[in-house]
């Protein structure tokens, strides 16, 4: 999304993010109900809190730091 934090930090449609500050995501993080891993841990995180977003592009690994920001949808 435009305007978005990863989208600010570089990350594109189609990139797979597999970690979040260097911690991979297990099915669920509140007992497999209610948002999706990346989405829970980011709500752990204030607005301007800068996390590591470890990503694929195709077949590279890449490194993403990320200023996250408040969005209106």
């Amino acid at each position: 999304m435009q305007g978005s934090s990863a989208a600010n930090a570089g990350i594109q449609k189609g990139d797979l993010i597999y970690a979040f500050n260097g911690r991979g995501f297990p099915e669920r993080v509140n007992g497999g109900r209610g948002l999706s891993p990346i989405r829970e841990m980011i709500g752990f995180k204030r607005h301007g809190a800068v996390v590591t977003l470890d990503v694929m592009r195709g077949d590279k690994k890449m490194k993403f730091d990320v200023t996250l920001v408040l969005v209106s949808c």
